[in-house]
């Protein structure tokens, strides 16, 4: 049978060490291998169809303005917010691809978040930072990071003016 006190070379530190030791290698074990628990309520992404009658700018106007009315906040909550770019540092090796595939390089429009506790698709807003602008949770971050979202950047400098924000945020349907 195995020692471990000879392995880990823990044998010379008393219980309480070995007790805490233990604790926090039980932990890491359970937080790898176990999903992480969401903390926000999660909805599902709902195409919305627009058709247009006469194509004139006053149809369009009206039609903005007529979706920005129909919003329904289904829940507000507090976040840490940072911001991230197309990077390999960043990312992985196919930087302008989001977790659900959407490339952000060819849309090229701010409005991707990463967050792990929304599904993929539910639509976000920061009324503190952006108003009624919406984001759409396309993309992940690294597992330990359960309840912050990412704002996706076109560039690296700006992500790093963005810095490290803690805002309220509503999740939109």
């Amino acid at each position: 049978m195995l020692n471990i006190n000879k392995l880990l070379v823990i044998g010379k530190l008393n219980s309480s060490a070995k007790t805490i030791i233990s604790l926090i290698l039980a932990v890491f074990c359970i937080n790898m291998l176990m999903p992480q628990i969401a903390v926000a309520q999660t909805i599902a992404a709902e195409p919305v169809e627009v058709l247009f009658k006469s194509g004139t700018s006053n149809d369009l106007i009206t039609l903005a303005y007529l979706a920005q009315q129909e919003v329904k906040i289904v829940k507000k909550m507090k976040v840490v917010t940072t911001a991230y770019s197309s990077e390999p540092a960043q990312t992985d090796d196919t930087p302008c691809i989001t977790a659900n595939g959407y490339d952000v390089c060819a849309a090229n429009e701010e409005n991707v978040v990463a967050a792990n506790f929304l599904q993929f698709g539910t639509k976000v807003r920061i009324p503190s930072l952006y108003g009624s602008k919406i984001f759409y949770v396309y993309d992940r971050m690294n597992p330990r990071y359960n309840s912050r979202i990412d704002l996706w950047k076109k560039d690296k400098q700006t992500a790093i003016t963005f810095g490290v924000k803690f805002v309220e945020i509503e999740i939109v349907k």
